[in-house]
């Protein structure tokens, strides 16, 4: 071949080679910018569902630490609440723990020690002396409890116009705002004032005992009754300050 075509030839596969080297360097470039441009595009899309799952988790997470918080508090409400009861539990259980048998209760105490007696002879007949010791015993042990009662039951003070002589008005109203104390200072009231039984929560229109019985209410209306021995518990924690005082 002669040298000039030749070179002709090795030149222009020279050229064609650079040509497609450029075509596939230029090819491949755009390849990777429209890639680009597209990864942006779906990227710019997905944004606004990716910021509403953001807020919408950012939401309930708020929402629990709110629910939380309300748990806690209810939490500590049912605490308080428990707490107040028991001690109104407590000063319940002291008031009565310090109340005296009813006359009509000691009525039936009394009842019960009079038929002991025949039951311990019933007992003795049946060839049973376990038995009749026993009821003999029970007997003795009643009727000395009856004698204590009857020896702790409060004398009337005729200088004190709330404990007047046997047989008169001896019961007493003390009257007072809910929480005030009166429950939790009935029995110290009541020794004050001489008076054996409590009725705590006293309504307006329940039965009134005339005698020996502290009544506590927080109505008003009782002193407008007509009940004689009527106070404020104010007042009637001057007597329980004299009546501590003097002892």
């Amino acid at each position: 071949m002669h040298p000039t075509i030749q070179i002709l030839a090795i030149g222009l596969i020279a050229g064609l080679a650079i040509g497609i080297a450029i075509h596939l360097v230029v090819s491949r470039t755009t390849k990777a910018r429209i890639r680009a441009q597209g990864y942006s595009a779906c990227s710019q899309a997905r944004q606004p569902v990716i910021d509403e799952l953001k807020h919408s988790v950012n939401a309930q997470a708020l929402e629990i630490i709110s629910l939380k918080g309300q748990r806690l508090n209810l939490v500590r409400d049912h605490q308080h609440a428990l707490e107040s009861i028991s001690q109104d539990a407590d000063a319940r259980v002291k008031l009565f723990a310090h109340r005296a048998l009813s006359e009509n209760e000691l009525l039936w105490v009394k009842r019960a020690i009079t038929q002991l007696r025949p039951a311990a002879i019933a007992h003795g007949t049946l060839g049973n002396p376990q038995g009749e010791r026993d009821a003999l015993a029970v007997k003795v042990q009643l009727s000395a409890i009856v004698g204590r009662l009857a020896a702790l039951a409060p004398q009337a003070v005729a200088a004190d116009p709330t404990q007047a002589t046997a047989g008169t008005e001896r019961s007493v109203i003390v009257q007072g705002p809910q929480g005030c104390g009166k429950t939790l200072n009935a029995a110290r009231i009541a020794k004050a004032l001489g008076l054996s039984k409590i009725v705590d929560n006293w309504q307006p229109g329940d039965a009134l005992d005339k005698q020996h019985t502290l009544y506590l209410t927080y109505h008003d209306e009782a002193k407008n009754m007509g009940f004689r021995s009527v106070m404020s518990y104010d007042e009637a924690m001057q007597h329980v300050a004299k009546q501590e005082a003097a002892a």
